[in-house]
C-alpha cells in the first residue's frame, strides 16, 4: 500500500514572505498588503541580496505581483490556484 500525503495552499493563504540571509541566517519578513520595496541587504550582516535578471532586481516584486492576482481571482474564473508544498523529509535515524 503507498500513502502520499499532499499540502495546497490558496494564494489567498500568504499574507507574508520571509527572507533568510544565507550568510548569517537573519530573517526579514515582508507583509504582502504593505510590501513597497524588495530587500536590497541583510539587515543583521549587511551582504548584499542580489536576486538579479539581465542585471535588474525585479523577482520578488514581480513574485509579490503575481501572488496578488492569483488571491484576487474570483467566482467566475475557470480555476483556483494552489501551490503544492514538498513535504519535509524525515531522516531515518537507526541506532
Amino acid at each position: 500500500m503507498t500513502v502520499e500525503t499532499r499540502t495546497t495552499i490558496e494564494p489567498s493563504d500568504i499574507t507574508a514572505i520571509e527572507f533568510e540571509c544565507v550568510k548569517c541566517h537573519h530573517r526579514t519578513v515582508r507583509s504582502l498588503n504593505d510590501w513597497r520595496n524588495d530587500p536590497a541587504a541583510c539587515g543583521n550582516c549587511g551582504s548584499v541580496w542580489s536576486i538579479s535578471s539581465e542585471g535588474n532586481v525585479k523577482m520578488p516584486k514581480e513574485f509579490v505581483s503575481l501572488i496578488r492576482y492569483f488571491t484576487e481571482l474570483r467566482e467566475g474564473h475557470p480555476f483556483v490556484v494552489r501551490p503544492e508544498i514538498a513535504k519535509a523529509k524525515v531522516e531515518d535515524k537507526k541506532s
